[in-house]
């Protein structure tokens, strides 16, 4: 997170629960656990998507307060590959709204915090807009794509064939 924001042309899908909530992404199968209405761990072991818990606000707005995130060097915060610390700090707030063509979207908007990365807070917002379609596989694991110098970390090749 926010990273988890960057698939702005694949489905988003929620599961809820009322002790969790499950955000999950067509892109890569990824799926993120939202823990609802309890505190975060004392000391949440690190993990790529942090510890995230959430409550409602006002009855329509989902908030997500992440921490725990994990410090690696493949860890970044962006597409840009802006890296962060295990100081982390993320929140979320997820409300439906009414579309320019009165179609209901998904809004999101972020603020970021991380002393040890950047001089100050900072946010942005990503909308989803209502789509009846439903979700395609989509697959990429041998992550043979190029974005932003992904040569840096290129798909392993063997020398010769191992058969």
């Amino acid at each position: 997170m926010p990273g988890f924001l960057l698939y702005p042309v694949q489905p988003v899908y929620f599961v809820q629960t009322p002790k969790q909530v499950l955000i999950t992404w067509q892109a890569d199968h990824q799926v993120r656990h939202v823990h609802m209405n309890v505190a975060h761990s004392a000391n949440p072991t690190p993990s790529w998507y942090g510890e995230s818990v959430g409550h409602y606000e006002n009855g329509d707005t989902l908030v997500i307060d992440s921490i725990g995130f994990v410090e690696h060097k493949y860890s970044f915060v962006d597409n840009y590959r802006t890296p962060h610390t295990k100081d982390l700090h993320t929140v979320e707030r997820w409300k439906i709204t009414e579309g320019r063509n009165g179609g209901k979207i998904i809004e999101v908007s972020f603020t970021v915090d991380d002393p040890g990365a950047f001089n100050m807070p900072w946010g942005g917002m990503m909308r989803y807009r209502q789509n009846k379609n439903l979700m395609t596989e989509f697959s990429c694991a041998e992550n043979n794509t190029n974005y932003f110098g992904a040569e840096k970390y290129p798909m392993p090749q063997a020398d010769k064939p191992d058969f």
